[in-house]
């Protein structure tokens, strides 16, 4: 039983799989995504943290990609350039305000 456990322990544990892709800089084909974050008054949001991410879920497999973060400027403002893999741009994607 104990060797049953450990071996299903293994493969979750292999099966999640984590990239941090976002210190890499795209110089060609790159995807574009700007904008301000502002509240419902319009008054522009500073130091607001954003994370481009692609999760993707398949039975007895799961990853998460980080692919680039960016903080709001003092107006509000964020810019983040990078590369979209060409399996990812099927899929869904969120940005994450954290």
């Amino acid at each position: 039983m104990k060797k049953i456990i450990l071996l299903l322990l293994i493969i979750f544990i292999s099966s999640c799989c984590k990239e941090d892709d976002t210190a890499l800089v795209c110089i060609s084909d790159c995807t574009v995504v700007q904008g301000q974050i502002v509240t419902s008054n319009g008054k522009p949001l500073a130091n607001i943290p954003i994370e481009f991410r692609h999760n993707s879920s398949r039975p007895y497999n799961s990853s998460i990609r980080r692919i680039k973060k960016a903080t709001t400027d003092k107006n509000g403002y964020y810019n983040m350039e990078f590369f979209i893999e060409s399996d990812e741009l099927a899929l869904k994607r969120k940005v994450i305000l954290s």
